[in-house]
């Protein structure tokens, strides 16, 4: 999907950018979504019992939090390589660059937290994350809050090596986001042999209409499109990307 509420993630706080790759590995692992929900549990639960602990620490608080530390080991484990996994598989197909959106070179990078080594063994990250949780063990229950496993990754995306957070123009970040979410497609491609549905949502306030058409001869061959907008009437881009050129798109007509 691509909508307004979306240019600026390349931007945004890192949950967001976390988000963006959890939900494209969905689909791939659908026992990811499982292990996201156990995770966000545990995080939940644990930082409920450092906010009571902050100003008593018993035997039976370090206890629970040596079970709750076991879970953010294990399951933070598997949600880094999963997501180290996809990630690489979407730079796979930024790498390719076969469509006019990235004239720069784009790039992203899964940035595990607590300078944990994504691309090890499962039993390596585990083992790493164990020794990050006991080394700052102390410093959460002074900050009532786990600072340590994947619910504080980064995912950096770069145009031509420089930050897109720092550095690329709105224009950049349009282009990136589409960019990004074609690669997707292709992943998803190669996992089932079909593409996905694309969804456009407002496609005016966003696209200028050379983009626009860009984007919809790249989707033509490939995938249905729901184009979205509110206007009361189509402008003469709307009638050329509605054309009979492009029988794939689907225009939905004015929101209520």
């Amino acid at each position: 999907m691509f909508a307004s509420v979306q240019i600026e993630q390349f931007k945004a706080e890192s949950e967001y950018r976390r988000r963006l790759i959890d939900r494209g590995l969905y689909h791939l692992q659908p026992g990811h979504l499982r292990r996201m929900a156990g995770y966000s549990r545990v995080v939940k639960q644990k930082n409920s019992l450092l906010r009571e602990s902050a100003s008593v620490y018993t035997t039976t608080t370090a206890e629970l939090l040596d079970v709750w530390d076991h879970q953010i080991a294990e399951l933070g484990a598997k949600i880094i390589q999963a997501r180290q996994f996809y990630v690489e598989k979407v730079r796979e197909k930024l790498r390719v660059r076969n469509n006019g959106f990235t004239p720069e070179a784009l790039d992203v990078k899964y940035l595990a937290a607590n300078d944990i080594s994504s691309t090890a063994s499962l039993a390596d990250i585990q083992s790493q994350l164990s020794t990050r949780l006991r080394k700052h063990r102390e410093r959460e229950i002074r900050l009532r809050r786990s600072i340590v496993g994947p619910h504080r990754d980064e995912i950096a995306a770069e145009v031509d090596g420089n930050s897109i957070q720092r550095y690329a123009s709105a224009g950049q970040q349009r282009s990136a986001l589409l960019a990004f979410n074609l690669a997707q497609m292709e992943v998803y491609f190669d996992a089932y042999g079909e593409y996905p549905l694309f969804v456009v949502d407002d496609v005016d306030s966003e696209l200028d209409e050379q983009r626009i058409n860009e984007l919809l001869q790249i989707l033509e061959s490939k995938t249905q499109v729901f184009v979205y907008d509110n206007k009361t009437r189509a402008d003469s881009a709307k009638r050329k990307v509605s054309g009979q050129r492009l029988p794939s798109v689907v225009r939905t007509g004015q929101r209520s």
